[in-house]
């Protein structure tokens, strides 16, 4: 089962009776699960990481690869004072634009990932902006404000 930060911030456990604090066992058994996600969710990153990179240098070594090739007609023409200029040398300058950054074109036949909430990228004002936990009922440590304080 998928854990959500609001299930971390709304966890509430039973207190013992013949002692004051938690549940141990429930506490453990909780803080397993949020390890267990926690993993996964780290394995599926650095998946996705390895992912993006590899269609990165396709990408790259697509462009490279086209960058090089020049048709055959051009390379066959004399160069000369005399010789003839193509249209589109001949024509006005074309200004180049710098390259944009943004996401990687992938290669045609390559899987689109679908548009979601992390449009802007990673940690760019997203739902966990600051941390998962801001602003949560345990913000300033698990027991400030308990029963034991004093």
């Amino acid at each position: 089962m998928p854990l959500t930060p609001e299930d971390v911030r709304n966890k509430q456990f039973t207190t013992v009776r013949l002692r004051e604090g938690y549940d141990e066992d429930e506490v453990d058994a909780f803080l397993d699960e949020v390890e267990s996600e926690l993993t996964r969710l780290l394995r599926e990153n650095e998946d996705l990481r390895a992912k993006l990179a590899a269609a990165t240098r396709a990408a790259a070594q697509n462009q490279q690869q086209q960058g090089m090739r020049k048709p055959p007609e051009q390379q066959d023409r004399p160069v000369g004072p005399g010789a003839p200029v193509p249209a589109a040398i001949s024509g006005p300058p074309v200004q180049q634009q710098p390259p944009q950054m943004g996401p990687p074109q992938l290669p045609s036949g390559a899987p689109q990932l679908p548009a979601g909430p992390m449009q802007g990228g990673p940690m760019q004002g997203g739902p966990m902006q600051g941390g998962p936990m801001q602003g949560g009922p345990m913000q300033g440590g698990p027991m400030q404000g308990g029963p034991m304080q004093g």
